[in-house]
């Protein structure tokens, strides 16, 4: 009868197993989302110290050439 008392779950009892099974398959696909954003995140934000890091040293070099230049 406890089982009746499922949190979120308003079926008949002979599914709560089913239910159950649905439950932890959505948290595993909630995880893997997460941990699939994080590494994209990861990802770009690499990406784009790397750009930065590359328009850094263009400026530079391109200082540089002005100074010789003058």
């Amino acid at each position: 009868m406890a089982a009746m008392f499922e949190p979120d779950y308003c079926g008949p009892v002979d599914d709560l197993q089913e239910h159950r099974q649905q439950l932890q398959s959505d948290s595993v696909n909630w995880k893997d989302c997460i941990h699939r954003w994080k590494r994209s995140r990861e990802k770009w934000r690499r990406e784009a110290l790397s750009l930065q890091q590359q328009t850094f040293e263009a400026a530079r070099s391109a200082s540089h050439w002005r100074s010789v230049a003058a």
